[in-house]
C-alpha cells in the first residue's frame, strides 16, 4: 500500500520490511500514528488568523455597547419629541412631554405610557429656555401652531465623561443630538 503524507511518498511495504527511505535521509520510517500527533504550523497559523479576525469585529462591539445604548436612547427620545411635534401640528392639539429626571423616564402628557431609559443611562439635567432643572419632573409643551418650548435634555451613561444632548428648538429649526 502506498500513501502520501506532507509531500513525502511512503510505502507501507518498505516499513514492514524495515527498509529505509531515501527521502528521509536514511532514517527509518515512523509509524503513521506518530506523524499524526500535534498540529502543523499551517494549521496553527490558520486558526490564529481566524481568531484574530473574529476578535477584531467582536471586541469593539462589546467595548462600545454602552455608548451605543446611550446614543440609541438619545435617538429614541428625539424621535418621540419629533412625533409629538408632528401630531400637535396635524391634529391641531397641544402635546406635552413630561420628563421625570429622578426616575429616568419620559411620557406623553400625565397619563401617557412611560418610557424608561435603559439601565446605566440617566437624565443628567434638563434645560427649558434659560432654566436648568436637575430634579423632579419637567414638562415640554408643543403647541398646535408648531411652536414649542425650547429645551435641551442631557443624557449621560455610567462613564460620566460621555453624554448626548437632545436639542429641541423653539420653532422651525431642526431637532438634533449633540455629543458632549
Amino acid at each position: 500500500m502506498q500513501m502520501w503524507r506532507a509531500g513525502i511518498f511512503k510505502s507501507t511495504r518498505s516499513k514492514e520490511l524495515g527498509v529505509r527511505s531515501k527521502n528521509l535521509n536514511s532514517l527509518p520510517l515512523a509509524p503513521c500514528s506518530l506523524l499524526e500527533k500535534g498540529f502543523t504550523l499551517i494549521e496553527l497559523l490558520v486558526t490564529l488568523s481566524i481568531l484574530s479576525i473574529t476578535l477584531s469585529f467582536v471586541i469593539p462591539r462589546i467595548m462600545g455597547r454602552e455608548e451605543a445604548e446611550l446614543k440609541s436612547a438619545a435617538r429614541k427620545l428625539l424621535y418621540t419629541v419629533r412625533r409629538f411635534s408632528d401630531e400637535a401640528v396635524f391634529k391641531k392639539e397641544r402635546r406635552v412631554l413630561n420628563v421625570d429626571i429622578d426616575n429616568n423616564e419620559y411620557r406623553k402628557g400625565d397619563d401617557g405610557k412611560r418610557t424608561q431609559l435603559p439601565s446605566g443611562i440617566s437624565i443628567d439635567h434638563l434645560q427649558i429656555g434659560k432654566e436648568e432643572i436637575k430634579k423632579g419632573t419637567a414638562s415640554i409643551t408643543i403647541f398646535p401652531s408648531g411652536f414649542r418650548d425650547e429645551a435641551m435634555i442631557h443624557l449621560t451613561g455610567k462613564e460620566k465623561g460621555k453624554g448626548y444632548t437632545v436639542v429641541i428648538p423653539a420653532l422651525g429649526e431642526r431637532f438634533e443630538i449633540r455629543e458632549d
